[in-house]
């Protein structure tokens, strides 16, 4: 048993794993690596990874700013436009 696994097991803080399902990880594993090695004989250079064997053009050079954006500047621009829409309904009215 790995060493990993056994320290999830026995503290029993994160996981709880029965053989079972150790079983199907590791098979898991398994089939992602037999695949890769098997799909590495037909990629001779990095131009095939990246282009696909000549089967996808390559991307833009320039991207759209927008495509190039993380997902937490996209999570704080959502919850600004929310918090701007919470403060025009419900700022408080003046007398």
């Amino acid at each position: 048993m790995p060493i990993v696994v056994a320290a999830l097991i026995d503290s029993g803080k994160l996981l709880n794993l029965s053989g079972v399902d150790i079983a199907i990880i590791a098979m898991n594993f398994v089939t992602v690596l037999g695949i890769g090695f098997y799909l590495k004989r037909f990629t001779k250079t990095g131009a095939d990874f990246f282009l696909a064997g000549g089967d996808m053009r390559s991307p833009p050079a320039n991207p759209p700013v927008l495509y190039n954006l993380h997902a937490s500047v996209w999570w704080g621009a959502v919850l600004f436009i929310l918090g701007l829409i919470y403060f025009v309904r419900f700022f408080p009215k003046r007398p």
